[in-house]
């Protein structure tokens, strides 16, 4: 049981997106700087404020190029 005062953050971890972005997403796209630099676990309301960004970059970026474009 968690003690009051004492607040237990989730955590999710990133690495599998990560490596994707690594791997599969375009090296000119910010959206794979972004995502490669991120910790490899993050608290889950920081990412679920983050997720509605990353989505709105790659939207962006898929509209600019090609996906399977490296």
């Amino acid at each position: 049981m968690v003690g009051a005062g004492h607040v237990c953050m989730a955590k999710i971890n990133i690495q599998r997106l990560k490596d994707f972005a690594f791997s599969e997403i375009p090296k000119d796209w910010p959206l794979r700087e972004i995502l490669i630099t991120e910790s490899e676990e993050v608290d889950v309301s920081t990412f679920l404020a983050r997720l509605p960004v990353w989505l709105k970059l790659l939207r962006m970026e898929r509209g600019r190029h090609v996906f399977s474009e490296k």
